[in-house]
């Protein structure tokens, strides 16, 4: 698909936006998340027209006794609602 899109003359920017950190997740599957946005990261980057961006610098927050440098959680801000970043 994205290199469909980097051949359309049409299509000016390719926009992959990464996996949000999970707080119900373990910190293995937290773990394959990280490698899953590594992957698309690494895609966008290999095509002139697309770009990778991340959220889970504006959502997410360091899980306490989790990877250093990682965020894993759901910041409670982002989730006052009730409805948003839950399983609801």
């Amino acid at each position: 698909m994205v290199t469909a899109a980097q051949g359309n003359s049409s299509v000016e920017k390719i926009v992959l936006v990464g996996i949000l950190p999970w707080s119900n997740g373990t910190n293995l599957e937290n773990t394959t998340v990280d490698a899953w946005n590594a992957v698309l990261s690494g895609i966008a980057s290999s095509y002139s027209k697309a770009v990778y961006v991340s959220a889970a610098s504006m959502v997410g927050q360091f899980r306490v006794g989790g990877p250093l440098g990682n965020l894993r959680d759901i910041q409670p801000a982002y989730d006052a609602d009730g409805v948003h970043f839950t399983p609801a």
